[in-house]
């Protein structure tokens, strides 16, 4: 599944870049499970995943990318030597 979601978001930003002339992507690190949770719960149960949100701006280092969810310190600066923003949820 991993990878189905890899592939996915490669594409999706290489049309959304392409047609919009887009540079910044927001990318949340969570996948919802919206036929098994409520919206709640997805904000807390799923497991995040920032390894995905890592790979893509390896794979599109020209582009800014900013990671969301999960992210509720400053402690989480260690996301800043990979990517070029990350959202905080207080």
């Amino acid at each position: 599944m991993n990878k189905i979601i890899m592939i996915f978001l490669r594409n999706f930003i290489g049309i959304i870049s392409e047609s919009s002339n887009c540079k910044v992507f927001i990318l949340h690190a969570r996948k919802a499970l919206l036929s098994k949770y409520n919206a709640s719960k997805n904000l807390r149960i799923p497991p995040l995943n920032y390894s995905h949100v890592y790979r893509i701006k390896r794979d599109f280092p020209y582009y800014k990318i900013v990671i969301n969810g999960g992210v509720e310190t400053l402690e989480a600066q260690i996301h800043l030597q990979y990517l070029d923003g990350m959202m905080i949820w207080t």
